[in-house]
């Protein structure tokens, strides 16, 4: 049986906000750099990741479910393939495409009603680190990325390393300069080259907009740049720019107009504390008005009740003899007034690029992740507020 450790009787009144308490429980599979995602009847699907950091990541076709109600995590039958820095994309009927995330051009969907996964025919181009969208539950829009670079000596292996843009040992990560459409009935896609301003995308955000075009936030290249990919024509153009060049950023939509891009990591490589609005009435961006007490990067960010958003984890690039420091702390936003308040300690051990999904129940679930000396998490925290 897995064990599960509850920690009771913890209460912070934060305003009109109240952190009532976490449960952590143990996780199938350790990873991190894995995804997740709500389905339909609210459990969620952890897919993919990788097991160990040193001496080479490992890569995972594990898939396990977080079971909402009887709040425990089962093992699925394996993927068809590994995949780290991969995405998870729901379709209508609540069928999920896993894409991307290894050395080889893997797509995959996992159907909830038989609860196993099946292959789809191959992308065109490896891909991690993308974003991904459908539109019309059809065409999926698969935005840069990176591909890998091996010595010849893994060239047999299927390995993805920890997403950085230098040489890592034996492998190289290169930004893409294109995106992919993928068409989920006929199983063939086109690229789409990027335009001349925009050379390459990498460790960027993106968000779909009711129209089904989707807006890029910063990343490798664009940096502070707002660009609008027209789903329709499939061009490009610049819809705004944000105050501060980013890549590494959380993003997250407010309402109908307003999207909150918190920390990241400038263009000098340096972990960042400020926050900014995107207005896309204005197609203007402006500073917050209050910071992070900690600079950030490789953290999650959700919505959770009385207009509060929660910033958790992640870390500081190259601090400490040029070591990323993993995070433990969470700090919670009060987007009006505008005030962060810092919670120190939140997640035990820290960790850095691990998922966090919002319940049904409004209740939020982080899983995995990376802790401090390479250290990869199997454990989960529900938090609730």
């Amino acid at each position: 049986m897995k064990k599960i450790v509850v920690f009771l009787g913890v209460f912070i009144f934060l305003g009109p906000a109240a952190f009532s308490g976490i449960q952590t429980f143990s996780m199938i599979q350790k990873r991190t750099m894995h995804r997740s995602i709500l389905l339909p009847d609210g459990n969620v699907l952890i897919t993919g990741g990788v097991s160990s950091l040193k001496p080479i990541p490992w890569p995972l076709a594990h898939a396990e479910l977080f079971l909402a109600h009887e709040k425990k995590f089962i093992s699925l039958p394996s993927m068809r393939s590994s995949h780290v820095d991969h995405t998870l994309t729901s379709l209508s009927n609540g069928t999920v495409i896993i894409a991307g995330g290894n050395l080889s051009p893997e797509i995959e969907f996992y159907d909830t009603q038989e609860g196993n996964f099946k292959s789809l025919r191959s992308l065109q181009s490896p891909r991690a680190g993308h974003t991904a969208h459908v539109v019309n539950d059809r065409e999926l829009f698969l935005i840069g990325g990176y591909k890998v670079k091996i010595g010849p000596l893994e060239k047999h292996l299927e390995l993805i390393p920890m997403p950085q843009i230098q040489p890592l040992g034996f492998y190289d990560i290169i930004s893409l300069n294109h995106c992919e459409v993928y068409d989920l009935l006929s199983q063939i896609s086109s690229l789409i080259p990027l335009p001349t301003w925009l050379p390459k995308i990498s460790f960027h955000r993106s968000l779909q907009l009711p129209s089904g075009n989707i807006l890029i936030f910063g990343g490798m290249s664009a940096w502070n740049k707002v660009v609008e990919l027209d789903v329709a024509t499939r061009t490009f153009s610049i819809r705004g720019y944000l105050t501060t060049a980013r890549e590494d950023v959380a993003l997250l939509p407010l309402d109908d107009h307003r999207i909150l891009i918190s920390g990241g990591t400038n263009d000098h490589q340096q972990s960042l504390t400020s926050l900014e609005i995107f207005d896309l009435h204005t197609n203007t961006s402006q500073l917050l008005g209050a910071e992070l007490h900690t600079p950030r990067e490789d953290h999650t960010m959700v919505a959770i009740q009385e207009g509060y958003v929660l910033v958790a984890g992640g870390e500081i690039t190259g601090k400490t003899n040029d070591q990323d420091i993993i995070l433990n702390s969470a700090e919670l936003i009060n987007i009006e007034k505008p005030e962060v308040i810092d919670l120190k300690d939140f997640f035990s051990p820290a960790r850095s690029d691990h998922e966090a999904t919002v319940l049904k129940d409004h209740s939020i679930l982080f899983t995995g992740g990376e802790a401090p000396n390479n250290t990869i998490l199997d454990t989960a925290n529900l938090v609730r507020f």
